[in-house]
C-alpha cells in the first residue's frame, strides 16, 4: 500500500515535469510572456516554474501521504 502511493506520486511528478519541459521548449513559459501577463518576474520564467513545482509537490504530499 505504501509503495503504491510512492509509485503514484512519482508517476505524477514525472508527468508534470515532462509537461513543464514541453511548455518551456515550445516557448509558452517565457520571461516576456510572464511579464506580459503582469506577474512581475524580471528575469526568465524559472522562478515561476520553481513556484509552480513547489506548489505541486505540496499538493502531492497533502493528498497522497
Amino acid at each position: 500500500m505504501f509503495f503504491g502511493k510512492i509509485f503514484i506520486v512519482f508517476s505524477l511528478l514525472i508527468t508534470f515535469l515532462f509537461l513543464l519541459i514541453l511548455l518551456a521548449l515550445f516557448g509558452f513559459i517565457d520571461g516576456s510572456y510572464i511579464n506580459h501577463q503582469g506577474l512581475g518576474w524580471e528575469q526568465t520564467g524559472k522562478p515561476i516554474l520553481f513556484f509552480i513545482f513547489i506548489c505541486f509537490l505540496l499538493l502531492l504530499l497533502f493528498f497522497y501521504v
